[in-house]
C-alpha cells in the first residue's frame, strides 16, 4: 500500500514533466492543499467523506491550474530555470551556513519592538 501512495505523485510528476517540459515540484503542495480542503469540508462543513474527496480534488485542481498559468512563461526557458534554481540554492546555503537561526532573531526583534524595546 505504501508503494501505491508513493507511486501516485511520482506518476503525476512524470506526466507533468512530459507535458510542460520543465520540472514542477509543486505536486506535494497541491496534494496538501487538497487534503486540507477535504478535511475542512468534512469536519467544519459536515460533508460526507465522498463529497469531501470531491472538494479536495476540485480545490487541488484549481490550485494547480492557477500555478500553471502563473509560470507558463517558463515553459521553454531552461536557462532561466537553471539560474533561478541555482541562485535559490546558493542563497539558502549561505543563509543556513552563516545565520542558522535567523528566524529566531526576527521573531525576537518583533517581540521586543512590540513592547517598545530594541535589541543590540
Amino acid at each position: 500500500m505504501a508503494g501505491t501512495i508513493l507511486a501516485v505523485p511520482a506518476i503525476g510528476f512524470t506526466a507533468i514533466f512530459a507535458v510542460l517540459r520543465f520540472p514542477n515540484f509543486t505536486v506535494a503542495a497541491h496534494a496538501t492543499i487538497g487534503a486540507f480542503a477535504g478535511y475542512v469540508a468534512n469536519t467544519a462543513l459536515g460533508l460526507p467523506a465522498w463529497a469531501a474527496v470531491v472538494v479536495a480534488f476540485l480545490v487541488a485542481g484549481i490550485a494547480f491550474a492557477r500555478a500553471m498559468s502563473a509560470f507558463r512563461w517558463l515553459r521553454d526557458r531552461y536557462q532561466v530555470i537553471q539560474v533561478v534554481s541555482g541562485l535559490t540554492l546558493v542563497a539558502l546555503g549561505m543563509l543556513l551556513f552563516f545565520h542558522r537561526d535567523w528566524w529566531l532573531h526576527v521573531a525576537l526583534n518583533r517581540a521586543l519592538e512590540a513592547v517598545g524595546l530594541t535589541s543590540p
